[in-house]
């Protein structure tokens, strides 16, 4: 293989397409779109719970809303959930999916977490305060204690009926050893294009840190991905 660097302008360079293409998605998942698309949810979510407490009975906004409303609009949003609950006796018990018994559809319980914690900022913002006084009833709602004892439930009743949260499976050292064996008799094949070449080797590069570094991979996986590839082919061509 030969070794020496010669330049390569990145639009002539099809190698480089898939590279544009992630450094495409890295803008889009900078903290400054993050935070854009984190802001719009929470407008969501504030615009539905405004629009829930008016056409309540009595009527009642933002400023005027107890921790009985705040629950009353999560067993609401609850019922719109995609988290099957089974009972200890349903046959579907600890099962992913969604399965034909009778058995209820709720939201999963870390996602009423987050939902929780939005609805607090949002409270928050409208002048509610960060504490609630349990006397006075007075404050920030989602700060009252009955409002935690309905995130404790939710999350008692779903480790109880066994629901598994979804979750990356990891990657042992035998399976990094076989996809890195695999992807070396792929790198054989001689009508292989550039493009793929280049995925290939670098996967394999990572592949390779992943399973010499042991936790030092996780630092390596928080570099800018720009410079993740040099460092990997870089990497790759004086281990191989």
């Amino acid at each position: 293989m030969d070794l020496r660097l010669v330049y390569v302008s990145s639009s002539k360079n099809p190698a480089d397409r898939d590279a544009r293409k992630l450094r495409l998605s890295d803008a889009m998942l900078s903290p400054m779109k993050w935070n854009f698309v984190e802001q719009r949810k929470k407008l969501s979510l504030e615009k539905e719970i405004e629009k829930f407490l008016f056409g309540g009975e009595p009527v009642k906004c933002l400023k005027s809303d107890s921790p009985l409303d705040v629950r009353r609009f999560m067993v609401m949003k609850d019922s719109r959930g995609k988290t099957q609950v089974h009972g200890l006796s349903c046959e579907f018990l600890g099962k992913l999916g969604i399965h034909s018994c009778q058995c209820p559809l709720t939201l999963a319980a870390g996602t009423v977490q987050s939902m929780l914690g939005q609805l607090k900022d949002i409270f928050e913002s409208n002048g509610r305060g960060s504490e609630w006084n349990e006397i006075t009833k007075i404050g920030n709602p989602l700060c009252s204690p009955k409002v935690d004892k309905y995130l404790h439930a939710i999350q008692f009743e779903q480790s109880k009926s066994h629901v598994v949260q979804k979750q990356a499976k990891p990657l042992f050292l035998d399976q990094l050893r076989s996809i890195s064996a695999h992807i070396d008799d792929l790198l054989l094949d001689p009508v292989l294009k550039s493009s793929e070449r280049f995925i290939f080797l670098r996967d394999q590069a990572f592949f390779k840190v992943q399973y010499f570094s042991g936790d030092g991979k996780n630092d390596f996986g928080f570099h800018k991905r720009l410079s993740y590839y040099h460092k990997v082919m870089f990497f790759y061509f004086h281990t191989k």
